[in-house]
Order: structure tokens, then C-alpha cells, then sequence
């Protein structure tokens, strides 16, 4: 790509799921102005996110959410050189109307209007941390509420994924069994999304009680599925209310902190395996890889990045692995508003036709390669220590 002119301010706008957020990031990373709405509150009586609602409810608050951020920045539109938008993957309401929010507004500004991956964000949202330099390429986990995939970054637009979710969404799943554990019904837990009242509650639990049948361990790849694993802990969950004779649908479900910290534990272990196997792959095919960047909703949980840094430790010393702050994990602006540079400098192009800007629900990160992982036959397995024992066949 010919090298353009460096933009100095991007407006980013994020509106994927169920986060609202507007962001004005500065070309060397600096965070001008930034705001979000969550919509958690909104979609509690629905049990998950209601796409139709949570698309009229980005269109409704996008303007004011627009405002409070450029406020925050003390910037002027004028003063701004360019727009980013995610266009994909999502839900199709949602995206459609922060792409409706930006077109709109690139139209009356006359500013470019950058179309951002979700994922390709989340990945690069580390390199505008100033308290490291993070080169390419590097391995990424991104594990949140819509997506569960390890890919390697080999610049801002080139990506190669070596595993994914071949069903639920880690935090997908950790919201179901939150909900069949009526874990809202606490005053503790109430206002928090699933994934986060499984953590608390799992701190006062036995990881031991619930024991699923083990889901595709004898299968050496780097893809996930949570989905078997879920249906087998409802359906323990359920034989634990009907042998309660004092059940109280008011209330969790009896011993729920056994049932969080077990289903918990699994989940991770899923992901640190996979994660391992992923490492020892890119050891032999990308052995310029040293880092491992870890976003999204479901890395803000403090019990997945300590096993994480366990686990590699014991194998890969030389790995370093990284963490946003938690309030870059999440759905944000400011991570739209970064990729738009990060997109610019590597030659991405703007919208040429702002009449037929188009967003996609289901936009693959990169090149899939699971499937040589897979033929690698790698056997690596995480022990009761949280140490990685890799056997060489």
C-alpha cells in the first residue's frame, strides 16, 4: 500500500452488540474522549440480548453518546481527519445502525469513513498501550460473549486463525448456566452480566462437583465448543431443583457456588489447552511469535488470566503475554477509533460510495488453518498444576 498521510484524530464508533461506544484516539494512542452505554439493564427481562431491540436502542442513544465524547475530547468535528465504524461480525440490527450513525455523518462532514473488523480491534487494541511495544506478527485470544478464536496477528489486516468455536461463545455459555443458577436473584450479582457473577460466585465454590463428560479432548486442534459441556451442566443443575424439596425459585439454585466454580473451571481449562496447543504449533510454523495478547469480555476474568500465565510459564518461558486494561476487553470505541489508524497506515481503504456502505454479521477474522493444526497431531495437556506437559508423537 502507498503510504498516505498520517491521520492525527479518528473517531471510532462501536455498536456490535449490546455496547454503544464513541472514542477520539490520537495517532500516538492517546485516549482524547471517549463514551459508552451499556444496555445490560435493558435486555434483563429477555434473559440475553434481544438483536430488534438492542438495534433501536444504538439508534436512539448513538447521537447523544456522538456528543458526550466529542465534548469529552474538547475537539471539534473540523478538527477530527477521520471516521471508523464496525462493520462486522455482529448483530445485524446493531451493526446496521452505528454504520447508518457513520455514513450519515461522514455524508455531512465529508471525512472518510473507515470500515473496521470487530475482532481485528479486540487484536489490536494492546499497541496503543504506551507501556509496551508490541511488533508483528503475535498470537491473540479473543474470547468474549459472541466469539472464541486464537489467530495469529501478522499485520493490522493480515490474520491466520488456528482455532475458533465451533458453537457457543465461551461467554455465551457462562451467561446460560448464570441464568439457570438464577444468579440475578441475589442483590450481589444483580446488574452483572452472567460471566462476571460466575466468577464471584465460583470464588466460595468446589471446582470438583460437576464433572462433565469430557467434550472433543481426544481431538488435537485449537477449536472450541462449549455448547455439549453447557447442556450437560443445565441438565444437573435441573436434577439438583427437583431433589430440593425446599427449592425457591427467588433464589439461586442450592450449592449454585459448586455449580459456577465447576462449570468455570472447565471452561478455562478448555481455553488453556487450546491456547497451548496454539503456542506449540506457532513454535514450529511462527517462530517469530513471542507474544500473546489476551481481549474480550470473558479475559477480564481474573481466574483465566492467572491460569493462562501459569500454564504457559511452565512451557514457554519466552512467551510474554499481555492484557489490556479490562475497560479495553469489553466493546468500546476506543478500540474502533485505534484500528481505523492502525487500518490507514497499512492501506486499507475508506468507503468510496457511502450509498453502498454494507456491514457483515459473519466476517471471518483470516485465513483458517485449523485444519492443519489439526494434521500437526500435537498432544499437549494441561495437569492438575496448571502445567503443560507436551508429549512429542
Amino acid at each position: 500500500a502507498s503510504p498516505r498521510k498520517p491521520l492525527k484524530y479518528v473517531l471510532g464508533i462501536e455498536s456490535s452488540a449490546d455496547d454503544t461506544g464513541v472514542a477520539i484516539v490520537k495517532s500516538d494512542g492517546t485516549i482524547v474522549g471517549e463514551a459508552h452505554n451499556s444496555q445490560l439493564e435493558d435486555h434483563k427481562e429477555y434473559g440475553g440480548i434481544f438483536p430488534s431491540v438492542a438495534g433501536e436502542l444504538h439508534r436512539a442513544r448513538l447521537p447523544g453518546v456522538y456528543e458526550e465524547a466529542l465534548n469529552d475530547s474538547g475537539l471539534s468535528i473540523e478538527e477530527i481527519d477521520a471516521l471508523a465504524v464496525t462493520v462486522g461480525p455482529g448483530l445485524a440490527p446493531c451493526l446496521s445502525a452505528g454504520l447508518d450513525f457513520a455514513a450519515d455523518l461522514a455524508r455531512k462532514t465529508g471525512k472518510p469513513l473507515i470500515p473496521v473488523h470487530h475482532m481485528h480491534a479486540h487484536a489490536l487494541t494492546p499497541r496503543l498501550m504506551t507501556n509496551i511495544e508490541l511488533k508483528f506478527p503475535y498470537m491473540v485470544l479473543l474470547a468474549s460473549g459472541g466469539h472464541c478464536s486464537i489467530a495469529i496477528v501478522l499485520s493490522a489486516k493480515d490474520y491466520v486463525v488456528l482455532g475458533e468455536t465451533l458453537d457457543d461463545a465461551p461467554g455465551e455459555a457462562l451467561d446460560k448456566v448464570a441464568r439457570e443458577l438464577r444468579l440475578s436473584r441475589l442483590p450481589e450479582y444483580d446488574g452483572l452480566n452472567g460471566g462476571r457473577a460466575i466468577e464471584l460466585a465460583a470464588r466460595e465454590g468446589d471446582p470438583g462437583v460437576f464433572r462433565p463428560t469430557p467434550i472433543r479432548s481426544k481431538v488435537r486442534d485449537c477449536n472450541t465448543s462449549f455448547s455439549g459441556m453447557k447442556s450437560q451442566c443445565k441438565k444437573q443443575i435441573l436434577r439438583a431443583i427437583a431433589e430440593d424439596e425446599n427449592d425457591d425459585d427467588s433464589l439461586p439454585v442450592k450449592n449454585y457456588q459448586n455449580f459456577a466454580a465447576s462449570f468455570q473451571f472447565y471452561v478455562i481449562r478448555q481455553i488453556v489447552q487450546r491456547v497451548a496447543r496454539a503456542i506449540v504449533f506457532s513454535q514450529r510454523v511462527f517462530p517469530d511469535v513471542s507474544y500473546l495478547v489476551a481481549s474480550g469480555g470473558v479475559v477480564c476474568n481474573e481466574e483465566l488470566r492467572l491460569r493462562l500465565g501459569q500454564s504457559i510459564s511452565s512451557f514457554a518461558p519466552g512467551y510474554r503475554l499481555i492484557f489490556p486494561p479490562a475497560n479495553l476487553c469489553t466493546d468500546n470505541g476506543v478500540m474502533i477509533a485505534w484500528a481505523g489508524h492502525e487500518y490507514w497506515k497499512a492501506g486499507v481503504a475508506p468507503f468510496e460510495d457511502l450509498g453502498a456502505v454494507r456491514y457483515e454479521p459473519k466476517l471471518p477474522i483470516g485465513l483458517n488453518i485449523s485444519q492443519r493444526v489439526l494434521e500437526a497431531q500435537l498432544r499437549t495437556k494441561v495437569n492438575r498444576f496448571w502445567q503443560v506437559e507436551t508429549i512429542f508423537s
